[in-house]
């Protein structure tokens, strides 16, 4: 059984040996995918917390089997939606049309980021590559995002969950 190269001799070898192109640019586009599917399974979680508080007196597992039969986060979304927009209370109300406003916005980036494809283009006459997640041979719908885009929307989802998690926290102390 051959032994585990020293950190030493990996860190000489990385230094000597750089990946092939586009190696750090696919790891950037992973991570940031990554990130953004995260931050919106957090922003739908949420979304059940403030559903389950404003279903009240409904009981609490009954209101989690409603949400969770919604299927998709967009009927999700529209449900809660509903519920918010009937529970009279308009401070609330205020910053949920906010929030509700940024999640459609970047839900369509969560839809590309996880039903797209990643390519990697090279320039010959550079040592670049291109790497971007772009639509599915067989679809018509989509458009390139690049690590950069794909960063812009996991960065601004976070900031959404603040605004969420802010939102349960007026939603439980309301009378």
């Amino acid at each position: 059984m051959a032994e585990k190269p020293s950190p030493l001799v990996v860190a000489l070898t990385r230094a000597l040996i750089p990946p092939p192109p586009g190696e750090e640019e696919k790891r950037e586009v992973y991570e940031q995918a990554g990130r953004a599917v995260i931050e919106l399974s957090n922003a739908e979680n949420l979304l059940a917390v403030i559903f389950c508080i404003v279903s009240g007196p409904v009981p609490v597992e009954a209101a989690k089997e409603m949400f969770a039969s919604q299927g998709s986060f967009d009927r999700k979304s529209k449900l809660v939606d509903f519920m918010i927009q009937h529970a009279d209370r308009r401070k609330e109300i205020a910053l949920w049309k906010e929030v509700y406003k940024e999640l459609n916005t970047h839900r369509g980036v969560r839809n590309l980021v996880a039903h797209q494809r990643m390519i990697v283009s090279y320039n010959p006459d550079t040592p670049e590559a291109d790497v971007a997640l772009t639509p599915l041979f067989h679809s018509r719908k989509g458009r390139r995002l690049r690590a950069a885009d794909i960063k812009s929307t996991a960065d601004e989802l976070k900031d959404v969950n603040a605004k969420l998690w802010k939102l349960i926290g007026e939603l439980s102390n309301a009378p």
